[in-house]
């Protein structure tokens, strides 16, 4: 499952659009972006009018402008955004955006808009998004309630929770869940997720375990805790790619309890677990690495 952010004619308001400057503020936000976004399962996508080709593109329907529009459009298809550009229209944007079925598992869309005050025709306004945030909060949603399976969770996992980092265990540790599967507790998992996320920079440069744990604890409202009894050390440490790409083994003994399910009427207590370590590295500070997430070890 993969997640498309579509820029159109309609993502600006080209009337603001009148010097070179201008212009080039505008690439380099796309560029800036697409940086942001950043790889794995999302994608930018440029309409292939947004330059030319339409009433409402930058350069209007035929190109004529008073700035060289030679130069302008050379400026937007060097090599820092000219494989976003799409095959299709802004037109062909909308309807898939308003096609989108998260269920089956397909490609996702999303309209994207540089200023706050833009809206896409047709899409319903939670579809239209305006920050790096937003992208974040929708992938969140999505994955969320449509988690479809343990692959396409982590796989999905790895890019919205960039801050986070995933053993290559994550990937079979899903198995672990008893009772059911991951479509049952997405919803917590994700939950946690996202706040492990959000204490990430905060534990950056601190020198305390201690006082991390207190800090993700009361972030996930949730306590969290060193493993007590059956503390073999291999039960607990997986291997991670961090810098360089090399592997490095982290011994991963905290974990946080996740004991509800995503049905609000469902009150049996569940056994899942996120197990992970603080690690300080040399290029990146400490760090939060998830070694386990499933059942409980």
């Amino acid at each position: 499952m993969e997640s498309e952010i579509c820029i159109s004619y309609y993502s600006i308001n080209s009337k603001n659009l009148s010097l070179f400057s201008d212009f080039e503020k505008l690439k380099n936000k796309l560029i800036g972006l697409k940086d942001e976004i950043g790889k794995g399962i999302r994608k930018l996508s440029i309409s292939c009018d947004f330059i030319i080709g339409h009433e409402n593109s930058i350069f209007g329907e035929n190109g004529n402008y008073s700035l060289d529009t030679s130069s302008l459009i050379k400026l937007f298809y060097d090599g820092s955004l000219g494989s976003n550009f799409s095959e299709i229209s802004s037109q062909k944007m909308i309807q898939n955006i308003l096609n989108n079925s998260f269920a089956v598992g397909k490609t996702y869309y999303s309209a994207y808009c540089l200023e706050y005050n833009l809206f896409w025709p047709n899409i319903d306004k939670k579809f239209c998004l305006h920050s790096i945030e937003d992208i974040y909060n929708f992938d969140c949603e999505i994955l969320a309630k449509y988690p479809l399976n343990n692959d396409s969770f982590i796989r999905r996992s790895i890019t919205i929770f960039n801050k986070l980092y995933f053993s290559e265990n994550c990937y079979n540790s899903l198995k672990s869940i008893k009772t059911n599967d991951i479509t049952y507790f997405s919803i917590p998992f994700v939950n946690v997720l996202s706040s492990l996320q959000k204490c990430a920079p905060d534990i950056k440069d601190s020198p305390s375990n201690q006082k991390d744990l207190k800090l993700i604890g009361s972030t996930c409202n949730i306590e969290c805790t060193p493993q007590g009894s059956n503390k073999e050390r291999n039960n607990f440490s997986f291997s991670f790619k961090l810098e360089d790409d090399t592997n490095e083994i982290v011994f991963c003994e905290y974990h946080l309890k996740l004991d509800k399910c995503n049905n609000d009427g469902d009150s049996h207590y569940y056994y899942n677990r996120i197990y992970f370590g603080l690690k300080t590295t040399i290029s990146k500070g400490k760090i939060i690495c998830i070694g386990h997430i499933g059942g409980h070890i």
